[in-house]
């Protein structure tokens, strides 16, 4: 059902605005979801897929929220900082969040046992804490949830491929436009169309202070016609023959981009030394360096325009021409 609402700020109830129903059926359709719905920011994501699993589609508890939410269960090395502590995320969703584990362990029994004293929800970070130890993985999390009735959402703030995600059985998946489609700051929520539904409905709730603008639609809208694959594909080729036959520089194909390898004994720099010397460069030129230690650079090829791309690869050469120095202590690859 289309909507043409000539009153703004009047409440309509369930129906979805006229510029935002066929955004999220393209959505819906891109992501292989039964639906979908954009919010404002990743963060706003979050906020209203747990609000979500703690109402259900109750237009009484959307009113009532934050207050009479419930227990959402998570893994302790999974509290993330999406710009702002995930655990205050979910305070001002009205959940009570429950950490499970320590930040480098966490054991089947414990997530059980959290299941099984009452939960409203359960939440998984894609990613988070991975290299830290023996974490519980995906499909474990989900059959223990499932096994109580207990809906997962699943967040993956930097997963290119998300379609995985819902096939587990994911009961909604919160995705950052600007990793998964190269488009503007907003979350996307998709998944099982009735948990959706009340996505939709906290609009009339908590829901309004992530309201989309019509601004950020036209964008993602626009974002999403282009050919993502393709597009980093043709700039992968790019970008590797302009930065390839530089000693102790290796470059190799990443999740949406490239990773710069850097060889500290050939090259006379390491990894972070690098990443110091382009972050204080005109212009300041930032890498995904949070594994530098380990000599890896990660260039996101998605999102910068053409001329911005340009614009940073000049100043990767001229930094490199000019000579990398040592980076000050600390060191930023630790």
């Amino acid at each position: 059902m289309a909507v043409i609402d000539l009153a703004p700020g009047v409440t309509r109830g369930l129906a979805v605005p006229a510029e935002l129903e066929p955004l999220d059926a393209m959505l819906a359709d891109r992501l292989g979801a039964e639906a979908a719905t954009v919010v404002h920011g990743f963060a706003g994501g979050i906020l209203v897929a747990v609000a979500a699993c703690l109402t259900g589609e109750r237009a009484g508890a959307v009113d009532r929220l934050p207050e009479g939410g419930g227990r959402i269960i998570l893994q302790k090395a999974h509290c993330i900082d999406p710009g702002c502590r995930l655990t205050r995320v979910l305070a001002v969703a009205g959940a009570e969040p429950v950490e499970i584990g320590a930040v480098d362990r966490t054991a089947s029994y414990q997530l059980e046992e959290a299941l099984d004293e009452g939960a409203a929800g359960a939440l998984f970070v894609v990613g988070a804490g991975a290299d830290r130890g023996a974490l519980l993985e995906l499909p474990s999390f989900l059959y223990a949830a499932h096994e109580r009735n207990v809906p997962v959402v699943v967040v993956a703030p930097e997963r290119a491929d998300w379609t995985g995600l819902l096939d587990a059985g994911a009961d909604l998946v919160v995705l950052d436009a600007s990793t998964a489609l190269g488009g503007p700051g907003a979350g996307i929520v998709a998944g099982r169309a009735a948990l959706v539904r009340a996505v939709r409905l906290h609009q009339l709730g908590i829901g309004r202070l992530v309201q989309p603008t019509p601004g950020l639609l036209a964008d993602l809208a626009e974002a999403m016609t282009v050919d993502r694959a393709a597009l980093v594909e043709d700039r992968r080729d790019r970008v590797a023959a302009r930065l390839s036959g530089i000693a102790g520089i290796a470059v190799e194909p990443g999740d949406g981009g490239l990773a710069l390898v850097v060889d500290a004994a050939l090259a006379g720099f390491t990894a972070g030394d690098l990443a110091f010397a382009l972050r204080c460069g005109e212009p300041a030129v930032l890498l995904d360096d949070r594994r530098a230690s380990a000599g890896r650079l990660v260039l996101d090829l998605t999102r910068p325009e053409e001329a911005v791309l340009e614009q940073a690869l000049l100043a990767i050469g001229a930094c490199l021409e000019a000579g990398v120095t040592p980076a000050p202590w600390p060191r930023p690859d630790g």
